[in-house]
């Protein structure tokens, strides 16, 4: 004990940049006494793979090798009284064949996430932690490995942690409040490493509504706050109040509504600030056919005044969603922000067959606050699928349970950093399952606007994957992509083309073996980027 104490002590003037991990740290211990009563499941397994490719510059250079990988992997899944969760683990040794031992690299991912709830779920309490290694230039993402390109990627670790208390049976009000806290670091494989990521971030909600009892009038008021600490950067803090009040008319389904919004962003760099750019308060009334809190259309007639150059602005608002079944619902937005028009739109539509998600989103955020709660999917696989193998169809509302994830066609994220963005982006998911057949496409379009460095990328993208199964113990996997990235000052875009053709075989109860071919073209501005790779991979799985 006076060794920990000594050690406590020599250690308080670096407590500000401890703070989250002591608090991560000390959530584990407190609850560790769930996780030991928790039933456990293990999944470890070891794969085996070669991977051989040809690479061929535009510039004429080749590169040809064929490098083994040994890869221990670890899923494991807990479902305890109070605490539900996941944990996987994942080390990967690459040995290249040629004499130079320095390229012997090896790579360690992880992922952790418990989630408990607390007085008859009053209070929830979700926990989540990985690793993982990732592209600094989205651009690429199709083209680059660890194994070709390690000085490409970057060693992320992210942390969060978050709580949330509902008022329970509210008779005549209802509340919701919450609060997070998330830290990310970032240290280059290879080469200087890129600043600007580590980060830390808090945050905390409330939510007033109507209460069940009260019939002539309702309310919804909400109010969120978050705070980004940058390592290079001013700190991002953003600030969003909303309310809506709405009373019956002459008819019972027809409401007199007045809404209110006020929104601040105040963020900046070594060069500018810009504190006052991204400010707005818009204020409005008008009418709303009310249904249900899942059937209603509003239109209200707004002003909004921009603290840029003291604008002021009267536009005609709507807000609708409508949920026409179980199966099918649709959710539209039309306003102003401080950039102008605002839109945001999505469309849900599930049959027994296929499932279809149509959306598009705009708004201000960073890479850090980018998360996956809440996120309407179309397939769910096991954590670590990446192949599209044991994958499912979900119904609709489905939340994920420990140990699975939604698959992400698009990739598309911005580049590493912590620049303040306005993010605009639409797409089309689309999965379907018949038989022994699952497909899913995914399209994508979307632009990044970094607002601290004027800089505007576009983006569009279409993914496919397939997967048929040829009997009980064999599957026969296609994929495509096609990506393109584009600065506005560059006049030809970065275009990746990827096809590939693969078979799984189950060689026995625990052994699963499997061979892939994928064939890549790259087009860019850029000669050391503008490549074709032919690239052959046969790995070996033992599940234990």
């Amino acid at each position: 004990m006076a060794i920990i104490v000594r050690r406590v002590n020599s250690v308080r003037s670096e407590l500000p940049k401890l703070k989250l991990k002591r608090l991560f740290v000390l959530t584990i211990l407190s609850f560790s006494s769930f996780y030991v009563q928790a039933d456990w499941r293990f999944a470890p397994a070891i794969e085996t793979r070669l991977d051989a490719y040809d690479r061929t510059f535009e510039n004429g250079v080749t590169a040809k090798d064929e490098v083994l990988s040994l890869e221990p992997k670890l899923n494991a899944i807990f479902d305890g009284h109070k605490v539900d969760g996941s944990f996987s683990v994942k080390h990967t040794r690459i040995l290249p064949n040629d004499d130079e031992l320095s390229k012997a690299r090896s790579y360690t991912s992880y992922g952790v996430n418990a989630k408990s709830e607390f007085l008859d779920n009053l209070l929830k309490f979700q926990l989540m932690a990985d690793q993982d290694y990732l592209v600094r230039d989205p651009s690429d993402s199709l083209s680059s490995s660890t194994v070709t390109a390690p000085e490409r990627f970057t060693k992320v670790r992210r942390m969060s942690g978050s709580l949330l208390f509902s008022l329970p049976n509210p008779v005549w009000f209802g509340m919701d409040m919450g609060g997070q806290a998330s830290k990310s670091e970032a240290d280059a494989i290879e080469g200087p490493d890129t600043p600007g990521f580590n980060n830390e971030t808090y945050g905390a909600n409330v939510r007033f509504y109507r209460g069940k009892n009260i019939r002539y009038v309702d309310w919804n008021i909400s109010a969120s706050y978050n705070n980004t600490k940058r390592e290079v950067s001013d700190d991002f803090e953003s600030r969003v109040v909303n309310a809506k009040f709405s009373f019956p008319l002459f008819m019972k389904d027809l409401r007199f509504v007045l809404t209110g919004q006020d929104e601040k962003n105040e963020f900046g760099s070594n060069r500018v600030e810009f504190s006052d750019a991204y400010d707005q308060t818009s204020y409005g009334a008008g009418l709303e056919w009310f249904v249900s809190d899942s059937r209603y259309i509003t239109v209200t007639v707004n002003r909004i005044e921009k603290s840029l150059n003291d604008q002021e602005q009267d536009y005609l608002g709507l807000d609708l969603k409508w949920a026409f079944s179980s199966r099918t619902s649709i959710g539209a937005n039309y306003g102003k922000r401080f950039y102008g028009d605002s839109y945001d739109f999505s469309l849900i539509h599930s049959t027994r067959d296929i499932r279809t998600l149509i959306g598009y989103h705009e708004s201000i955020t960073t890479r850090s606050r980018i998360t996956q709660n809440n996120v309407d999917m179309v397939i769910v696989c096991p954590v670590g699928d990446t192949q599209f193998e044991n994958c499912f169809q979900p119904e609709v509302g489905y939340e994920l349970l420990p140990g699975e994830q939604s698959f992400d066609f698009q990739q598309q994220v911005p580049e590493l950093s912590e620049e303040v963005y306005l993010r605009k982006s639409a797409n089309i998911d689309l999965s379907w399952t018949r038989r022994k057949l699952t497909l899913g496409i995914g399209a994508n379009k979307g632009s990044t606007d970094y607002l601290e460095s004027n800089r505007q990328r576009d983006n569009q993208s279409i993914a496919i994957r397939a997967i048929y199964k040829l009997n009980r113990t064999t599957d026969v996997n296609f994929s495509a992509n096609v990506a393109e990235y584009q600065f506005e000052t560059e006049e030809v875009p970065d275009k990746t083309q990827t096809v590939g053709l693969g078979l799984t075989k189950e060689l026995g109860r625990n052994i699963t073996t499997s061979v892939n071919l994928r064939y890549l073209d790259r087009d860019s501005s850029q000669p050391s980027n503008t490549l074709i790779d032919k690239r052959i991979s046969a790995s070996l799985t033992y599940n234990f």
